[in-house]
């Protein structure tokens, strides 16, 4: 017998409740960090049940990988499709430049960051904040990144041949990490450079991450150092 559908009423309520639990999370999340925020405050902020939450989540990890989820799935969506468009303007088989790999992962998050959204900016600072952590739910993040790692780090291998695989590790994780820091704190660089650099104009973001990234990424494989730190080689 076939089972009756979900009343479009019903369906609507469903989703309004899980984006209110979703939206309540990120909030406290984004204020207090995983740690110091509890099921207890998000049911409180959302106006909803524990149970709620448990049937749209099953669980607090549950819940913050939702939150990843719901902002990465466009987000890394937009990312693959400016590479795939990338990569047909240079020719299939050949080798994107760097510049291009690179833009095509930062602007989609510096655009949306730019679109004076409020959930998504308290995203970025969570999501900002997960380079330095560790623990259950920075290990439930993993598969969230997955699809958008494997095709990066393909097209960022074949822009860098001259980097061995711990060069090339090395300065993508700092790469990565340069990003993270501005993402989670992004007035912090208007307060240190004392008003110089903007972090509210994506155009001006997105020009400084390229060049940083080309830099780092594209400057020569290091020379082992000697056991002073200092370079070897001639003088």
């Amino acid at each position: 017998m076939p089972t009756p559908s979900t009343p479009r009423s019903d369906r609507s309520s469903s989703s309004t409740t899980k984006e209110k639990i979703l939206d309540a999370a990120e909030e406290l999340f984004s204020e207090l960090g995983y740690d110091a925020t509890s099921l207890r405050a998000v049911t409180k902020t959302a106006g909803v049940n524990l149970a709620a939450v448990n049937y749209h989540c099953g669980s607090k990890l549950g819940l913050f990988r939702a939150i990843f989820e719901r902002r990465i799935g466009p987000l890394n969506r937009e990312r693959l499709a400016a590479l795939e468009r990338a990569r047909e303007r240079v020719g299939e088989g050949k080798v994107i430049p760097l510049g291009e790999v690179l833009r095509a992962f930062f602007e989609a998050p510096v655009r949306m960051a730019a679109r004076e959204d409020p959930g998504f900016r308290r995203f970025l600072r969570i999501a900002g904040r997960m380079q330095s952590a560790s623990g259950d739910h920075a290990n439930a993040l993993v598969p969230v990144f997955a699809e958008v790692r494997e095709h990066f780090h393909a097209a960022l291998r074949a822009a860098l041949p001259h980097l061995d695989d711990r060069d090339f590790s090395w300065r993508l994780h700092l790469l990565i990490g340069a990003m993270c820091t501005l993402f989670a704190d992004p007035q912090r660089i208007a307060i240190l450079s004392q008003g110089h650099c903007d972090p509210e104009n994506p155009d001006e973001v997105l020009a400084q991450l390229i060049a940083f990234g080309k830099g780092a990424l594209g400057a020569p494989s290091k020379e082992p150092l000697d056991e002073d730190g200092a370079a070897e080689g001639p003088a």
